[in-house]
Parts: C-alpha cells; structure tokens; sequence
C-alpha cells in the first residue's frame, strides 16, 4: 500500500546563538512494505546551552518578535494545528528576514517544511526543504544541511520521486559522516531503506537497516533501533524468510515495551502477525493482529483530524492482514467487522463528535467500531442490500502493495450475510489499471460526444469493453443475491480505486446498464451510513433551494441549467457575479436543497486538498469555496448536486475513502451528494440535470430509480 505520513526533521531556533538549545528533532520513519511507523522523542545528547547575542534595542525588538513567533510554530506542532503553523512559521520566515537572520530563516523554513509536510502537502514542502538546503549551503551551515537533505529525501519519496529520494539520502548520510552526526546518519540510512522498500528493493533494505540498526545500537537511540528492526522484520516477510522476520519483530517488541513506545508495539506486533500468518499459525497471527489493532485504537482519539488521516494510513496493514486471517479460518462475519473497523475512521469520529453536540449518545459510544449485529441491523433498518467490497492478498507472499483477490460481503434487507470470493490473479492488468482504464475511456468518449450512448463507436466499444469487464468483477459474483426490484436499494461500500467505479454505467452481458436493475448509492462505511441515518431529519419539502451557476462566465449552459431549476423550485438563481464566495457561503446552511453548476477542483490547487468549486469575486474575478470552507458550516440540505467535470474524483483516496469535496458536505450534515466520475460537457449535462429534478422527490437520501428515462441523454 501506498502510505501517506510526512516523514521529517523539525528544528525549532529562535536565534542563531540558541540554535542547539532550541533543536528538536522528530523522524517519522515509514517503510511501506512494512507500513512501519515511528517518531522519535527528544534526544538529550542534542541539546546544548549556547549564549545568548547582543543586538541593538531596535534590532533586538525584531528578534525578540521572531524568537516568539518560533516560540508559537513550537506549541502549534505540538498540538498538532498544521493549518495554524503554516501561517505563524511564513510570519517567522519574514521576520527572519526583517532582522536579517539568515540562519534563523534557514530553521523556520525547516519549521515550515514540516508544518507542510504533515499536511501531505509535498511539493510545497520540497520548495521550503529546497530553500533552507539553499540557505545553509551559502552560510556553511553543515548540521542544518545534514537536516535539510533528510527532509527532501522523504518528501520525494512520498510525492513517489524514488531516484530523488535515493540521491538526498544518499548526500545526508555521507554529510553526518563526515561531521560525525551518528544519529543523523543513522535516519538518513532507515530513509534509505524506506525508498528502496518503496521499489521493492529488500537486498539494499536490509543493508541499509543493518547499518542504521548498529549506528542505533551504539547511540543508544531506541527508537532508530525499534524502526530498523521492524523495517528488517518487514523486508524478510516480504522475502518470506518468516523464522528472520518473527525474529527482528520480537526484538523490536521487547524493546517497545521497554521503553514503553506504543506505536512501536503495534508495528512490531502487525510484523509479528503477518510473519504467523505466513507460517499458517493462524490462531497466533490473529492474536498479535488484534493486539496492534487494540493499541491503535487506543492512539486514535487524541489525535486531530489531519494526523489520524495520515496515521492510519502507516497503520493500516494489520486490519488488512487480519480480514485474510480471519477468512482464511472460517470467520467471515468477523473479517467484515474488521473490515468496517479498518474504513473512514476519521470520518466517524467527525460525524459522531457532531452527532454528540445534539444528541445524548456520547461520542466514544457513537464511534465505537461497528459489530456485525449493527451492521445487519442497518440493512434492515435501511431496507437495502450492502455489498461491501475489499481487494486482499490472501497469503503472505512477496509484495503487500499488489492485490490478488476481491472479497464481496453481501448483507440483504432481512440481515442475511454472504460471503464470496474472485480470483483477481488471471486478469491481464490489475484491478486499479481496470478502473483508470474505464475512467479514461469514459472521458474519452464524453470529450468526442454528448454523453456515451452518441459517442463515436470506437470510443463507445472501448468504454463499454470496460464497463463490461468491471460487472463481471464485482457485479456477476452476486447478481443472484441483488434484489429483482428496481426500486429496491443497493448500497455500495467500495475500497481504495473502486470509489472510482461508475457503478450505474456498470453493463450487463446484455448491454443494460445496472442502474436499469437497481437504485444505487455509495458510501465510505456502514458505519458513516449508520451515523448519517441517526443524524438526518425526516424527509421534508423543499421549502428553500440555494441554485448556483456560471460563476466564471464561461459555462453558458450551465447558467441556463441554474435558471431551469431555479425555476422548478420556485427560487432566484444566483449567477455570474452574483455566485460570490459570501454569499453562497451566507446561504448554504439555510439551503434544503444545493445545486451548484460550476467549475471544481477535485484535487490539491492553491494549497487547498480535497477539492474546491471555483466562485465568482467582485475584485479578482473569482475565488475558492474549499472543502475547509464546507467543513466549518452546519448544513441542513438533503440533497447537494455539484454539476461539473469530476466532481466525484480524487487522487487522495485513503481508508478513509476519497478526500474531496463530498466528504466535506456529509461531515457538514448533508446525507446525499450527487457528482460526477469524469469530465462532463456543459450542454449535455444542463439536459441530464434538468430531467433530473422533474423526476425528483424528497422521498428519502437514496437517489431515485427512474435513471433509466435519463440515460438517451447521456450516462
């Protein structure tokens, strides 16, 4: 799996003369065939009492404004506000430059780095790491460039820029070398191990690790030596030297529990599982698994909403892990409660934290992981069929990023659960290469022609090969446990790149497609749904609709859209300039229904991640509504439409699901969200969304099944 944590070398400086005094250095090293994480703690052999300068009174004023502005980027790390950081550290940075401190710029852009960094913002974190290599470069500063290097190394390695990675590790440990920075060197070689675990290069991870685990070893630094040592258990599971592997994650267990780490115990434990797991010592392998799941769990609620996101991405691989083992004995109802264990977890947390300010369940009770009693109760409750779906690799063997196998559980209206299997082994591309590949053709196809059922036959043979492909994989293994009526609800649960599968567009051997058969929705886990559910209003009438279109003037039918249902709602349409940031900010939490025909970001733009939908701006032309934004608003509406081009899509799916814009509108409040999985034409699209809304009740959150009068216009 591919990891998401910012692994990085902070200093904090108020002033040159206080620089060791000030340092803290805190490594967050990641292996990814391991999923290894840790952090290090403060090292007392680094800190050294430097005195103090003297400057003028007026220069010392500024200093003294930048050393608590440093202060302050100090206390925000640790309680983890990066939004709030980055601002304070950029302020630092200036008034660094305002006194003429090239060396304390050089260490808050380090600051900065990191704040961006734990952010998942890596490119932004690569300019500021870049700047202060720069800076300590042209002031000799040899220890801060040392520290400079290890952060471009694993930035690059996280924006997947693996000859990059390797160099800069390469040049921060030949540079503590020759300084004699022993602990330095020791991180810039686990780094080095994390890239060449990246490609699957275990010969030069073990290497590298051996020599980190000795630098460690003689420092006296347990948590290198806890991180090597998981990183060796993880390369030999992946060689399939078990005995070695339990031997290194046994070791790192004892020293864990010695020093009290516990993140160290739960990746020592997930190490020790697997390797059971590979030995087919199952009981023992679900007893660790469950063990590093339990002191997970245990981590979780005192983190904030970014760090959880990123944290149980380095964590996720022992809830994986123990599905297979679960399945592998017989269990299939408890590997799907592990399986909901391992989903939007972060989302839980944010829904029943909002849920416990109106209700009186509690928080810890309403985020509870989902047991399989609950869990039939809500298909009951909800009158659907849940089909959830995870990509496994069910033996430990080789790599752990590559799936081989597809495991579907059914739960039908009366709380009856199925379990099936597919063999992902005989396709000639993988499963994700699968749904890239549909996703392109889709709009491919949308891009020479209105929709797919007029595009061009060659474009349309291609997608529909596709779209074929795709329901025999995950629809025709069930089809007989779906319900005959249209009408009936079927609620997907999708994992990783099947959020991207555009289930309605899904066909049949006979050409139909599914939403022809069944009213379809999708969510990120039965719990959200659950949560959703319990903190939805009754379906009411739409006594006030908030309509939106062509706020950047491009988009005419888009505008003409906006009119037509404005119409159909009896309501005003904001349009062009009048679809201002304020204003449809002002008007959003009052909306029982949000229709917005707009331009939008899905992915990373203007320091902004999970997506944007582009307004209008009386002095710039136009501005950002921002999922952040979205997040700060209690909505009521019970339906959001955005009406753009792949308003659905992300390139930051987690196990949290895809971290765009409808996550932000169901933590908001909002039960049903309408996007799209491709790009879209503006004329088309005014068509489909107009016969939308004639059709349309507020009959409940689920979509309507009358799909099949809207797909001559286009899917």
């Amino acid at each position: 799996m591919v990891t998401r944590w910012c692994q990085n070398v902070v200093i904090f400086s108020a002033q040159r003369g206080q620089f060791y005094r000030w340092m803290l250095i805190a490594i967050s090293i990641i292996f990814l065939i391991g999923t290894v994480l840790f952090v290090s703690g403060n090292s007392s052999s680094s800190l050294a009492e430097r005195p103090a300068m003297h400057l003028p009174k007026t220069s010392q004023a500024s200093q003294d404004s930048m050393e608590r502005l440093t202060q302050k980027c100090f206390q925000l790390l640790q309680q983890s506000n990066y939004q709030k950081m980055v601002a304070t550290c950029t302020d630092a940075v200036n008034a660094a430059r305002d006194v003429g401190d090239r060396q304390g710029e050089t260490h808050v852009l380090i600051n900065l780095t990191s704040a961006y960094g734990s952010m998942g913002q890596y490119e932004k974190a690569i300019d500021q790491a870049q700047a202060a290599l720069q800076l300590a470069q042209t002031l000799a500063d040899r220890q801060t460039e040392t520290y400079s290097l290890i952060n471009l190394a694993n930035l690059h390695r996280l924006a997947t820029h693996y000859p990059a990675a390797i160099e800069y590790s390469h040049q921060a440990q030949q540079l503590a070398q020759s300084l004699g920075d022993r602990q330095s060197e020791a991180y810039a070689l686990i780094n080095l191990a994390s890239t060449y675990g990246s490609q699957q290069n275990y010969d030069q991870v073990i290497d590298s690790s051996q020599r980190s685990l000795h630098l460690a070893q003689a420092l006296g630094d347990q948590p290198g030596e806890t991180g090597s040592l998981v990183n060796l258990a993880s390369a030999y599971e992946a060689l399939q030297h078990y005995e070695t592997a339990m031997h290194y994650a046994k070791q790192a267990l004892d020293l864990s529990q010695k020093t009290g780490y516990r993140r160290g115990q739960a990746l020592a434990l997930s190490n020790l599982g697997y390797a059971r797991f590979g030995q087919n010592q199952l009981a023992e392998a679900e007893l660790a698994l469950r063990q590093a799941i339990d002191i997970f769990e245990s981590l979780r609620p005192t983190l904030p909403d970014t760090e959880k996101l990123a944290l149980f991405e380095t964590l996720i691989d022992p809830y994986h892990t123990l599905q297979n083992v679960l399945v592998a004995q017989g269990k299939p109802g408890e590997a799907l409660e592990i399986a909901e264990q391992s989903r939007a977890r972060a989302l839980v947390d944010r829904l029943a934290q909002r849920g416990s300010q109106t209700q009186p369940t509690t928080l810890a009770t309403a985020a509870a992981p989902i047991t399989l009693a609950d869990i039939q109760q809500v298909a009951r409750t909800q009158q659907a069929t849940l089909v959830e779906y995870a990509l496994v690799k069910p033996r430990p063997q080789g790599t752990r990023n590559s799936a081989d196998r597809l495991y579907l559980w059914v739960v039908s209206p009366a709380g009856q659960l199925t379990f099936r299997q597919v063999d992902l082994t005989t396709l000639d591309r993988s499963l994700g290469a699968l749904v890239d590949a549909t996703q392109t053709s889709l709009a491919h196809s949308s891009h020479h022609a209105h929709g797919l059922i007029h595009a061009p036959a060659a474009a349309k043979n291609l997608a529909s090969e596709n779209l074929k492909q795709l329901y025999q994989l995950l629809i025709a293994p069930i089809a007989d446990l779906l319900p005959t009526n249209p009408n009936s609800h079927v609620i997907f649960v999708p994992q990783g790149s099947l959020f991207l599968v555009p289930f309605a567009a899904l066909q049949a051997p006979d050409g139909s497609y599914l939403i022809e058969h069944h009213t379809l929705r999708t969510t990120p886990s039965i719990q959200v749904l659950r949560l959703i559910h319990q903190q939805h209003q009754p379906s009411r009438p739409i006594q006030q609709a908030l309509v939106i279109g062509n706020p950047t003037r491009d988009l005419p039918a888009a505008e003409q859209e906006a009119k037509a249902i404005a119409r159909l709602f009896k309501t005003t349409p904001l349009l062009r300039q009048q679809a201002h940031k304020a204003s449809v900010v002002e008007q959003m939490p009052q909306a029982d229904l949000i229709h917005i025909a707009a331009h939008a970001a899905p992915n990373p733009v203007n320091d902004t991640y999970g997506g944007l939908i582009v307004l209008a701006d009386p002095t710039t032309g136009f501005s950002n509504l921002t999922s952040q934004d979205i997040l700060s608003l209690p909505l009521r509406a019970q339906l959001v439409v955005l009406s753009g081009c792949s308003t659905g899509v992300s390139d930051l799916i987690t196990s949290d699901g895809v971290l765009g814009l409808a996550r932000a509108l169901m933590t908001a409040g909002v039960p049903s969200v309408v996007m799209s999985l491709w790009r879209v034409h503006d004329a088309p699209t005014a068509n489909l969304m107009q016969a939308f809304y004639q059709h349309w009740q507020p009959t409940g959150s689920a979509p309507p099944s009358f799909w099949p009068v809207l797909l001559p216009l286009g899917l």
